[in-house]
C-alpha cells in the first residue's frame, strides 16, 4: 500500500502554475506568513544601515542572520553586502551609500535588483530602529520553517518514492520509527 500524502495548496497551485524558484515573487504570494514575513526582512535591512553609530546592535543583527536567511532577493543581496562591508570595513561604515556601491561591484545593483531609492525608501519607511533585533529573530525563524518544511517534504519523498516497505531505509540513514 502506497503512503498517502496531501500537499498543501499553495504547493499543489505552484507546481500546477509551473513555479520556478526563478520566479519567487509569484511564490511568495502563497506562502503561509510563517515561512515569510517581507516586512521584517526590509526592516532588517533598514535599521542595519542607520546603525552606524551603534556597531554592537549591528553585531548582534549580524549573529542572529545570514544572508541565506532571507527570502526576497532584494533585501538578501542587501544583507549580504551589509556582511561583507561589516567584516572589511571598520564601524559606522555601513549604511545605504556604501550598501549601494557594494551591490555595484558585485553586479547585483540596479534594477531589478536593488537600488539607492529602495534602500531610501526602507529606511524612511522604518518605524524604529530599535527593532533591528527583533526584525532580524523574525527573518531567522521563518528561514528555519522554510528550512524545516523543504526537510519533511524530501522525506516525505524518500517515503513515497520507496513505499511502505521498510528495507532500505536504513542504507540511506532514515529510520522508520521517526517517520
Amino acid at each position: 500500500m502506497r503512503a498517502m500524502f496531501r500537499r498543501p495548496s499553495w504547493q499543489s497551485r505552484a507546481e500546477a502554475e509551473g513555479w520556478t524558484l526563478s520566479n519567487e515573487a509569484a511564490a511568495a504570494e502563497h506562502l503561509p506568513r510563517t515561512l515569510r514575513d517581507p516586512e521584517a526582512e526590509r526592516w532588517a535591512c533598514a535599521s542595519a544601515l542607520v546603525l552606524p553609530a551603534h556597531p554592537q546592535e549591528l553585531d548582534a543583527m549580524l549573529a542572529l542572520v545570514s544572508s541565506e536567511d532571507f527570502f526576497d532577493s532584494h533585501w538578501r543581496d542587501t544583507w549580504w553586502a551589509i556582511e561583507r562591508l561589516r567584516a572589511s570595513a571598520g564601524p559606522g561604515q555601513v549604511n545605504q551609500i556604501t550598501v549601494a556601491r557594494e551591490l555595484a561591484r558585485a553586479n547585483r545593483y540596479g534594477p531589478p535588483g536593488v537600488t539607492i531609492v529602495d534602500l531610501s525608501e526602507a529606511i524612511n519607511d522604518l518605524p524604529t530602529s530599535l527593532l533591528g533585533v527583533s526584525a532580524a529573530r523574525i527573518v531567522h525563524e521563518c528561514a528555519e520553517a522554510r528550512r524545516a518544511l523543504a526537510q519533511a517534504q524530501d522525506l516525505a519523498r524518500k517515503v513515497v518514492t520507496k513505499g511502505t516497505n521498510t528495507e532500505g531505509f536504513g542504507e540511506e540513514g532514515l529510520n522508520w520509527k521517526d517517520i
